[in-house]
Parts: structure tokens; sequence; C-alpha cells
């Protein structure tokens, strides 16, 4: 449509990027506002535009006084023209969400990152049931959950007629906890680790074996525990009824001098009912069979989508969207 990398094309991409946000017409008012956010001022007349423009392309529909909604044609446009702006988009929005994290868990206050899963109205109760269960044996990041009503809205995104939306915990909360302590994170890999039972004394527990499958974050433009989790390659309904399986956990790299710190943070952490880690590693030592660079050492945390693999095992359809957004610890609900 426009020169390569324009400022026209650059406005462009910006409002086909807003419109596919939203669920029903969006006006020129909302697009200007939302430009707004990823430095674009243009105001509602040059949105105005730019609509016009894209009317006449065929890539965006205008509905009465409503607003405008994306073509198939602009869809498909949208798509071609993130292509290669979304190579490492996945690492960008890590650290991004991780810079704007605030919770504290001294003070259980500030906003934690969320997942967020589209789930059948009539599925929710069964869902909620096998959530729990993942909880229970340690396979998610956090109790702490918080159910939005069809037709509620959710920053930009309103929950679809006939479901349920669902944001969890994201791991990334962490690597966003650690950042603010002055500990910088560098996510390396999402991946799936094999879980195997191990008996202590009378009692038998699960621990972590090795990671079999990993896909870097960097230069990744999908997450790549939501590519496992699509690919059907979990097994978190077996960790849980027998200890063996295969569950999503993401692999990060931490300074060594900051590893008394980082323990002292994740104990903190566990009393406010989160699993910060699946197991930390010691320094220049490979962990969970994937090696560290000099003067590192390795920390592997179970993925916050583990609960979305385990309900969709259970033939339960998700829709599920890792890294979502950001909200307030206190207006989760602790589902234990």
């Amino acid at each position: 449509m426009y020169a390569k990398n324009s400022e026209s094309e650059r406005k462009t991409v910006e409002i086909l990027q807003i419109l596919s946000q939203y669920n029903e017409p969006v006006g020129a008012r909302i697009i200007a506002r939302d430009l707004e956010k990823v430095g674009i001022f243009i105001g509602e007349r040059g949105v105005r535009y730019y609509l016009e423009v894209l009317d006449d392309h065929g890539l965006t529909k205008k509905n009465s006084n409503l607003g405008r909604t994306l073509t198939e044609k602009g869809k498909e446009e949208l798509k071609n023209a993130l292509v290669f702006d979304r190579v490492g988009f996945v690492i960008s929005k890590i650290r991004t969400m991780a810079y704007q994290t605030t919770f504290n868990p001294y003070t259980f206050e500030g906003k934690i990152i969320v997942n967020l899963s589209y789930i059948e109205k009539d599925k929710i109760d069964k869902a909620l049931g096998i959530i729990k269960e993942v909880i229970n044996v340690g396979l998610c990041v956090a109790p702490y959950i918080k159910i939005f009503e069809e037709g509620e809205e959710f920053e930009t995104t309103i929950i679809p007629k006939g479901k349920v939306g669902l944001a969890t915990t994201c791991s990334i909360t962490i690597d966003g906890v650690l950042l603010k302590a002055g500990i910088p994170t560098d996510p390396k890999y999402g991946g799936t680790v094999q879980m195997r039972p191990v008996k202590e004394g009378d009692m038998m527990t699960i621990e972590a074996l090795r990671f079999t499958d990993l896909i870097a974050y960097e230069g990744s433009s999908l997450d790549p525990l939501e590519v496992f989790m699509a690919r059907g390659m979990t097994s978190v309904n077996d960790v849980i009824s027998g200890g063996h399986g295969k569950i999503l956990a993401n692999f990060r790299e931490i300074p060594s001098v900051a590893k008394e710190s980082v323990e002292d943070i994740l104990e903190r952490l566990e009393k406010v009912n989160f699993i910060p880690a699946l197991e930390v590693g010691e320094v220049n030592r490979p962990l969970l069979s994937v090696p560290v660079e000099r003067d590192r050492f390795g920390m592997a945390i179970v993925g916050g989508i583990n609960a979305m693999a385990a309900v969709e095992e259970k033939g339960i359809k998700t829709d599920t969207n890792a890294i979502t957004d950001l909200i307030e610890i206190k207006k989760m609900e602790n589902i234990l």
C-alpha cells in the first residue's frame, strides 16, 4: 500500500492492528487514543483520513456511525505487514511487560502479568475443577485467577458472546518482581519438561528430569509455550495422576552475583502462594540438561498456561493467549 518502512505505512499498520483488537466497530476517537499509546499523535481528523484511504483499498468497512471493522482483505494485509515486525516480538514483549510489573510480594500490592483464555460458558465449571488440580500439584505459577463474563471488557478486549474470559497468572511476573529488585533475568527458552515421580520417605512427589523440547525466545514471533500447547505436546494430567509426563516451563539465565538475592525473593513469593521456580541451578552448571553461560545460573519456572494445557487435554477447547496484559493482584481471586 505504501512505501516500505514509511511513516504512513507505520500509521496504517498500527490502525489495522488496533481494529483487530476489538470485536466491534471502532470509531476515530478510540483509534486516536490508542495510537497515542504507541507514540503516534495524529488526532481524530488524521485518523479519519487514514480510514477513508483504508476504505478505498477495501481493508476496512464503515458500519454506519458505529465505526470501522477490518475486512478479510484487511486481516490478510495486517498479517503480511507484521511478518517482519514480529521477528523478536515475544522477547520484546516479555521485557516490556516485566518492566511494567509492579507487584510487590512483601506488601501484596501492584500489578502482575496474566494470560487470557476464552472458554465456552457451559464448560467453565469443569475447566475450573481441572485447573485446581493443576495448581494443587504445583504446576502453575500461582492460584490467582480472574473470570470475565461475556460482554465484559478487559483492557481493549471484549469477551465474546457465549464465552468466559479466564485470566491466569503468567510466569513472566517472576521476572518482573526480580527486575524491580534490581536483578536482570534473561529469558532464554520456552519448552517442555519431562517429570517423574520420586519417593520421599512414605510420600510420593514429582520432580523435573530434563527439558525435552526447546524454542528460543530471541527471534521468535510466537510464544514457544503456545506453540507446544497447540501441538498437543503436553501430558499435564498424566503428571497429576501418576507423576510421569511433560509440562510446559520457561528457562532463564541470571547473573551469579544475584543468586542469594534471588533465593530470598523466591522464598518470599512462596509465602504468598506463588510457585516461583521449578528448579534453580548452580552457577556455571547445566540445569535440566540446558547449559548456561559463564558466571550465570539457570532457573526453570513452570509455564503459566499449564492449566490451560491440562484443560485442553481433557477435551475442552480454549483460545489461549500468553503474556496478555497486567492486572492488579488484589483484583484476582485465589482459586484454592
